[in-house]
């Protein structure tokens, strides 16, 4: 790759990741001895969880904000039957991902 560095995490299937200069060494000063990572995979993983992690809460406070814009309502017992319905079946989902 040109003008970048390759770095390979450890381990028996070991990938290779390539990076710019500045990048890759970030990434060795995150998973030397000191760092908090083992590998580069690691933390790039991690990265990715945050990521993913920021977007979701964007599209809360998106919902959120959509909500709270919108008309006022009275909520039914209905409503509070769906809600209840929809917060347990989320809670058994992220039991059975365990």
């Amino acid at each position: 790759m040109a003008g970048g560095v390759q770095y390979v995490s450890g381990g028996p299937d070991a990938e290779h990741e390539y990076f710019p200069s500045r990048a890759a060494q970030r990434v060795r000063r995150r998973t030397d001895a000191a760092g908090r990572y083992s590998s580069a995979s690691e933390y790039v993983r991690e990265l990715i969880r945050a990521d993913e992690k920021s977007k979701a809460e964007e599209r809360l406070e998106a919902l959120l904000l959509e909500g709270l814009q919108s008309a006022e309502t009275e909520l039914t017992q209905a409503d509070w039957s769906e809600i209840r319905q929809q917060a347990i079946a989320q809670v058994k989902a992220r039991r059975q991902a365990r």
